[in-house]
């Protein structure tokens, strides 16, 4: 899909991935195909978490409050054995965390 879609077609200019490990993946295949990433692609990666020091890529990401996750799942398993009712759905606040695999946004 994404050989067709992005290197050959150059239909799509943005990729949203589902972790920072897949970002840096997607990353270095359109690479090795010459995509130039973030001006012709920019690619966002979903966890924030931290790289290992040795790599040099840098990408853009929306980070997530691990901490405050931890927090809220341990509240939710102590509910669940005290027979208590848990809620399906929590919305916890995130972060944008510009980096080099996205344009900058220009202040209008």
């Amino acid at each position: 899909f994404l050989y067709k879609q992005v290197v050959e077609k150059r239909e799509i200019d943005g990729i949203f991935a589902v972790t920072d490990t897949y970002a840096i993946q997607i990353i270095k295949f359109l690479e090795t195909f010459g995509v130039c990433i973030p001006e012709e692609v920019q690619i966002i990666g979903f966890d924030g978490g931290k790289s290992s020091s040795d790599d040099q890529i840098e990408i853009s990401t929306i980070r997530q409050p691990i901490e405050a996750i931890a927090k809220e799942s341990v509240k939710g398993i102590i509910a669940l054995i005290n027979r208590q009712m848990v809620s399906r759905e929590m919305i916890l606040p995130v972060k944008f965390i510009q980096g080099k695999t996205t344009k900058l946004l220009k202040d209008s």
